[in-house]
C-alpha cells in the first residue's frame, strides 16, 4: 500500500519539522561534522569507534541513524568535550536526553515503513502495523510522543475513512472485530451494492449474446485482414 506509506512519511515530515525538534536536529548535525574532522576521526578510529554518518537532509530515515550513531558515542562525546577538543556549545546532559528521546521515537516508524511498501499487504496487516506503530510511539510517554501521536493521527484520517478500506478489512476474518459497529453496518451496506452492481452487469451480459458474437466476428475479420497483409509482405520479400 504505497499510499500508506507516504502518508507515514508525511507524518513523519510534520513531527521532526517543529522547532524544537528541528533544532536538536541541527545541533546533531553540528556535532557530527565535528567528530568527522580528520582529528577526532582519527581519535575515533584509535578507539575502534566509527565517525557518526551525516543525514541527507530530505531523507527522514537517514536522520534516524546518525541520531542513533551519536546516542551510541555519547560517552566518548562528553570526553571530548571536558578535553576540550569539542566546543560545549549546548552539549550538556539535557541535550544528550534529547537525542535519546529523539531517537527512540523515530525509530518504531522506520520498520513500518519498509512493510508499508509490501505490494501484498492486506488492508488488515496495514491497520495491525499502523496500529502496533501508533501504540509504541505513546506508550513513551512523553510529551514529544504525544505531538508525534497527534501528526500520525492528522494524517490517518483520510485512509481509514476509506470505504474500500473498511470494507477490506471487514472481509478479513483476522481483522474484522476491530471495526465498530457503525463501520461494520457500513461495510455490509457496500458490500451489498457491490454484489448489487455485479449481478446487474453479469445479468445484462448473459441477456446479450449477440454483441459478443458481433465482437468475436469482427475480430476474426480483423485477423484476416492482417493474414493478408502478412501474406502480401512474405510474396514482396519472396520476389
Amino acid at each position: 500500500m504505497r499510499c500508506a506509506a507516504h502518508t507515514l512519511q508525511l507524518a513523519v515530515w510534520d513531527f521532526i519539522k517543529a522547532r524544537n525538534i528541528q533544532a536538536i536536529i541541527v545541533k546533531a548535525r553540528w556535532l557530527v561534522r565535528k567528530l568527522r574532522t580528520p582529528t577526532l576521526r582519527y581519535m575515533l578510529k584509535g578507539r575502534e569507534l566509527p565517525a557518526p554518518l551525516i543525514d541527507v537532509v530530505t531523507r527522514w530515515s537517514s536522520t534516524t541513524v546518525m541520531l542513533e550513531h551519536l546516542v551510541k558515542l555519547e560517552n566518548t562525546v562528553k570526553e571530548l568535550v571536558e578535553k576540550k577538543f569539542i566546543e560545549s556549545k549546548g552539549i550538556h546532559p539535557t541535550f544528550c536526553n534529547s537525542l535519546k528521546e529523539l531517537s527512540s521515537l523515530l525509530e518504531p516508524a522506520k520498520i513500518p515503513t519498509t512493510k508499508l511498501q509490501s505490494a501484498n499487504l492486506t488492508a488488515g496487516e496495514f491497520h495491525h502495523i499502523w496500529t502496533k506503530m501508533k501504540l509504541n510511539i505513546q506508550n513513551q510517554g512523553t510529551v514529544p510522543s504525544g505531538i508525534f501521536v497527534k501528526c500520525v493521527e492528522e494524517r490517518e484520517k483520510k485512509i481509514l475513512s476509506s470505504e474500500v478500506l473498511v470494507m477490506s478489512i471487514y472481509a478479513d476474518p483476522r481483522y474484522k472485530s476491530i471495526l465498530s459497529p457503525e463501520q461494520v453496518r457500513l461495510a455490509r451496506e457496500n458490500v451489498k451494492e457491490l454484489a448489487d452492481r455485479l449481478l446487474k452487469l453479469n445479468t445484462a451480459q448473459t441477456v446479450q449474446p449477440t454483441s459478443f458474437d458481433a465482437i468475436v466476428q469482427i475480430d476474426n475479420d480483423e485477423d484476416c485482414v492482417y493474414e493478408s497483409i502478412l501474406a502480401g509482405g512474405e510474396e514482396r520479400h519472396s520476389v
